[in-house]
């Protein structure tokens, strides 16, 4: 209420202020003038003036409600306050450039050489700072939407890598995400590598990590009795491995190959190598059983 009160107060100055200089350029300063000859060339310079005040007051109280209002807006949506500064600073300076333009205009002066040598000018920086400029977005979009945060466990699959990158999200920076991988390193991803053809995908499960293999064996065995030993190998696996649970599916068969993706729930990120090595040992295992049973039998 206070506050309301408050905002309520203070547009009533503004409007005062605003209503004292409009009575000041329409009836003053001509009033002036006529008891005063010397002034009268410069009459509507002080005009101008005193109408470049009026607008700049006017355009003060309007970027300040505009800025106001996305912020609000931006905190309602749940963005978080470090990519809400980022945002916020960015719409103050599109609003306050936009503003000192009009003021300047005001003036009687030309923009028109300014514009087209700005414009010229933030085409050539924005080539030169392309890269960075697309990370800098990309970060502030990442950020804002909560896309990646830290503790995350994800797997961020990207044209710009040759393998998918599994990782636990350290730190979301304007320019780089910072992960740390199943061996402890530290990996950063630029995140313009966000504004292309990226997807992610979250590996929490059940207080755990969901991974996906994929292996294939050769089609020279039965596939069926391959990943039924292969999971009566891992129903005995020790505890140690991290192994909390899986599950096998056949993705398909073809004539060199038998393809399986099996998903395994682990404990933590660090057990992913010593996991997949097992699982790895275990379809080999199945896979010579199988093979030395048919050749035996032989």
């Amino acid at each position: 209420m206070a506050t309301e009160r408050g905002i309520f107060y203070r547009i009533l100055v503004y409007i005062l202020i605003i209503a004292v200089v409009f009575f000041i350029s329409t009836f003053l300063i001509p009033y002036i003038a006529s008891y005063l000859p010397q002034l009268v060339p410069y009459e509507q310079y002080m005009k101008d003036a005193v109408t470049a005040i009026i607008v700049g007051i006017g355009g003060y109280l309007i970027a300040r409600f505009a800025v106001n209002i996305i912020d609000r807006a931006m905190t309602r949506s749940g963005v978080q306050r470090k990519s809400l500064r980022y945002i916020d600073t960015i719409v103050r300076i599109v609003i306050y450039t936009i503003l000192i333009a009009v003021v300047l205009s005001a003036f009687g002066i030309n923009l028109t050489g300014a514009l087209i040598g700005g414009a010229v000018g933030g085409v050539i920086i924005g080539l030169a700072l392309q890269t960075v400029a697309s990370s800098i977005f990309a970060g502030i979009t990442v950020a804002s939407t909560n896309v990646l945060k830290p503790g995350d466990t994800v797997t961020i699959y990207s044209w710009l890598f040759g393998n998918p990158v599994t990782g636990k999200v350290k730190k979301v920076s304007v320019i780089f995400t910072y992960l740390e991988d199943q061996n402890g390193r530290a990996v950063k991803v630029p995140n313009s590598a966000f504004l292309g053809s990226t997807t992610f995908t979250d590996m929490e499960k059940d207080d755990g990590i969901l991974f996906t293999l994929t292996l294939s064996v050769q089609v020279d065995v039965p596939s069926e009795s391959v990943s039924k030993i292969a999971a009566e190998i891992m129903d005995k696996r020790p505890s140690e491995i991290g192994i909390k649970g899986y599950e096998i599916f056949m993705l398909g068969r073809s004539n060199s190959a038998s393809t399986f993706s099996i998903n395994i729930n682990i404990e933590k990120l660090e057990m992913l190598n010593r996991a997949t090595d097992f699982v790895n040992q275990c379809f080999d295992k199945s896979y010579w059983k199988v093979k030395n049973s048919q050749l035996s039998q032989k």
